[in-house]
């Protein structure tokens, strides 16, 4: 139970952040909330590689962890960063430099695809750091620390509803597409993804 419950709750807090992020833009803007959505794809396929990643990292950190052979598991973190780093500048280069074209993929509406584009090539700049932290977050968890790891997260929640809700009320409350610019400067962390 210690380590399921810290687990079980930093995925409900994902999946949090996502309905959170995507009410605050629905307040704004139909298409605003249309085109994060259709540009969270992007992120999502993103995770699946790091959630692949993660879950062999973890298996390999608990054998170790078992054994107490830290350097082995400082070994296994090294080359489990090394490909989720590799993964994530693939995923940088191509959300900041073809944000149109990735937008296409899903929609061929104009409006969708221009402020799409502009929310990718934010958000891009959090891949960078998204699977280092991923593969902190899941060595932590199988080193038998998941509360450490759920802290983490909780506090990566709290700030990204308070940065979101920041850039989207107060800073451009009827410029959606400039609240689409500034929403995703806060997942810089990566942490929450």
């Amino acid at each position: 139970m210690m380590l399921v419950i810290p687990i079980a709750l930093q995925n409900l807090i994902s999946a949090t952040v996502i309905s959170v992020d995507v009410f605050m833009l629905g307040m704004i803007s139909q298409s605003a909330m249309s085109a994060v959505s259709l540009a969270g794809q992007i992120t999502f396929a993103l995770t699946l590689f790091y959630m692949g990643m993660s879950a062999g990292a973890s298996i390999l950190t608990a054998q170790y962890w078992g054994r107490e052979d830290l350097p082995t598991i400082q070994r296994i973190l090294s080359i489990a960063c090394m490909f989720s780093f590799c993964i994530s500048i693939l995923f940088f280069l191509t959300s900041f430099f073809l944000p149109e074209a990735l937008m296409y993929l899903f929609t061929n509406d104009t409006e969708l695809i221009q402020y799409g584009s502009k929310f990718l090539q934010m958000n891009s700049f959090s891949y960078l750091v998204m699977g280092i932290s991923q593969m902190y977050l899941s060595v932590i968890r199988s080193m038998e620390n998941a509360k450490l790891s759920a802290w983490i997260s909780s506090l990566c929640l709290i700030l990204n509803i308070l940065f979101n809700a920041f850039c989207i009320f107060i800073l451009f409350p009827s410029r959606p597409e400039l609240a689409i610019s500034a929403f995703d400067i806060d997942s810089l962390s990566g942490l929450t993804t």
